[in-house]
């Protein structure tokens, strides 16, 4: 396993990471082993932590080192890195430079964002309790707003469609059965699971859901009890799975390799489980799952081209935060980077990972409102803090940070021109139609 050294000084050339994957086979996998890698905090203060809240702007000052504070142009991937902003009501994109060179105001909390090819952007939306999912146009403008229970995120699929995580609450006798210890009461269990929408009005048209599946396979999966279960509206609720990212798999010469890798998956990511899982679409089963005794609430696992997995790994109540690429078809770890510091790296609720084509990884430390792009050895060639801070100078937090290619941008700034349509450019931003 290659471990980055997280040095902030620019290196040389950095080192190449040999990531060779085994042979797939017709076997089954191993059940997780859920009793190894005990995590250094109790039960307790786990579940004390899963129960907090996301906040809006990090715990400490942002200090002097503000915008883009370190930039190798020689080693960092050129590319414009899309933020968006909760407590601000705004998405942005970054120059290489930190320049803010484009910007989506809207009406309504996020920092779940996602830009699609087309230029427009899909928001998962909260405001006055409510839940949406809304797609602006690249001026801001409200295509539409649909009042589906979903968050975290939201996809595209085949046929201009979308997947949109949601959630339902309501009695389950065999998630309840976990939570013998609770108090005689009214209990919902909030299910996870995927919502199938039409892209160019937002309509449901399909949905499926974690916990038949999971449940299904308890060779590969060992379903535990839900941290910190709250009372809201006179009920107890039991959040056993929080999904967290959803990736629909598309055709892929890694399929000749396993089934895992087939067209019409899906790698989904379950925070209160500690767990990556692949499920099939059609039928809907669970195929692959790994996590427990090795992960700790993580986030955001994306699938890389050489077949691996890429995953960010809270590690919540330890202190610090890791980014593991992952072997599935060897369960091994091939690949992480965590601080020379540990505690420099930390990120308890969020974050984000991704790998750029030229091999290095695009990290958001999103409760600290930090970016920053490693190179394989772990050094840092970019580095981004936010500019718009609280009146305390603590600086806005956001979901993920996701780097997108030059080319593809600066055509769609050219095909939106300022004055081409009723949105405005940064000077003047709009929110809603």
């Amino acid at each position: 396993m290659s471990i980055g050294s997280g040095s902030r000084s620019t290196p040389g050339l950095a080192l190449a990471v040999a990531l060779a994957l085994g042979p797939g086979c017709g076997e089954e996998p191993s059940p997780p082993d859920t009793g190894a890698a005990a995590p250094a905090v109790s039960a307790e203060e786990l579940e004390r932590l899963a129960g907090l809240g996301y906040v809006d702007f990090a715990d400490a000052p942002a200090g002097d080192a503000r915008g883009v504070v370190v930039h190798d142009p020689a080693l960092s991937h050129p590319g414009y890195t899309l933020v968006g902003l909760k407590a601000l009501q705004r998405a942005i994109l970054l120059d290489p430079e930190g320049n803010e060179t484009w910007r989506w105001e809207y009406p309504f909390a996020s920092g779940r964002v996602r830009l699609l090819p087309d230029g427009d952007l899909l928001v998962v939306a909260f405001a006055n309790k409510e839940r949406s999912l809304a797609r602006l146009d690249w001026h801001g403008r409200i295509r539409w707003r649909q009042p589906h229970d979903v968050h975290h995120d939201v996809a595209p699929a085949p046929g201009g469609r979308l997947l949109a995580l949601a959630r339902r609450f309501r009695r389950h006798p065999e998630l309840e059965a976990l939570h013998e210890d609770l108090p005689p009461g009214e209990i919902r269990v909030r299910e996870d699971g995927i919502l199938v929408l039409d892209g160019d009005t937002g309509e449901r048209v399909g949905e499926r859901w974690f916990d038949a599946p999971l449940r299904a396979r308890p060779d590969l999966v060992r379903i535990r009890r839900a941290p910190s279960p709250k009372a809201v509206d006179g009920e107890v609720r039991l959040d056993i799975f929080h999904a967290n990212s959803v990736v629909w798999l598309g055709d892929s010469p890694l399929t000749k390799r396993d089934p895992i890798y087939a067209a019409g998956n899906v790698l989904v990511t379950l925070r209160n489980q500690d767990l990556v899982a692949i499920l099939r679409w059609e039928p809907w089963e669970l195929l692959w799952a790994w996590g427990p005794g090795e992960l700790l609430m993580p986030h955001n696992a994306t699938l890389l081209e050489n077949g691996n997995i890429l995953i960010f790994d809270n590690r919540r109540g330890e202190g610090f935060s890791r980014v593991v690429e992952l072997d599935p078809l060897r369960r091994e770890i091939v690949w992480e980077y965590r601080a020379p510091n540990p505690e420099d790296f930390y990120s308890p609720s969020r974050g984000s990972a991704q790998r750029l084509p030229n091999g290095n990884t695009l990290v958001g430390q999103s409760d600290e409102a930090r970016v920053f792009e490693i190179t394989p050895d772990g050094s840092i060639v970019w580095e981004w803090r936010p500019t718009d801070v609280d009146p305390n100078g603590r600086p806005a937090t956001f979901v993920r940070a996701i780097r997108h290619e030059t080319g593809a941008i600066d055509a769609l700034r050219a095909r939106f021109a300022p004055g081409e349509s009723s949105g405005a450019p940064l000077d003047s931003p709009r929110s809603g139609p």
